[in-house]
């Protein structure tokens, strides 16, 4: 896990609110649907140290070799926005019904046309100043005018 949000870490861990990868992202989305189907209560603070690291850890391995077979977006929306009663995605290999779901999901985003987000806001312009307070003078204006003399 780390700190700062860098091009591999860009997700925030749902337990530590770290920086981790898509695969860690993911696992750990999917343990914590299981611990909640199993009435299990919610999960502890780095629990893939304490009780959970082999669920967690087998988790990771098989959601990196989806994401290596389908790509990361694909993945990502069928598991986590998609389809929320998958609670894992096999031990070390995803199930033939996973993988196959995965695979229409990817001809379906395939088939979308790919849209680019462009701001165009006609009100924004980057010359233009704030507008002037009016009424009251505020805390700031008034230290702008002191320019650091002690009045008192």
């Amino acid at each position: 896990m780390a700190k700062q949000r860098s091009t591999a870490s860009k997700f925030k861990s749902p337990s530590t609110g770290d920086y981790c990868t898509l695969a860690q992202y993911i696992a750990e989305v999917l343990v914590q649907r299981k611990s909640q189907k199993d009435n299990k209560g919610s999960l502890a603070y780095k629990f893939w140290n304490k009780n959970q690291k082999k669920s967690y850890e087998s988790q990771i391995v098989s959601v990196n070799r989806l994401i290596k077979e389908f790509g990361e977006d694909v993945v990502y929306s069928y598991i986590i926005k998609e389809n929320t009663r998958i609670y894992s995605v096999g031990v070390y290999q995803a199930p033939k019904w996973i993988k196959e779901g995965l695979a229409k999901h990817k001809k379906l985003l395939d088939r979308k046309p790919k849209t680019q987000k462009h701001i165009t806001d006609a009100t924004f312009d980057p010359a233009s100043k704030p507008r002037k307070a009016f009424g009251k003078k505020t805390l700031f204006s008034k230290l702008r005018k002191s320019n650091g003399e002690n009045k008192d």
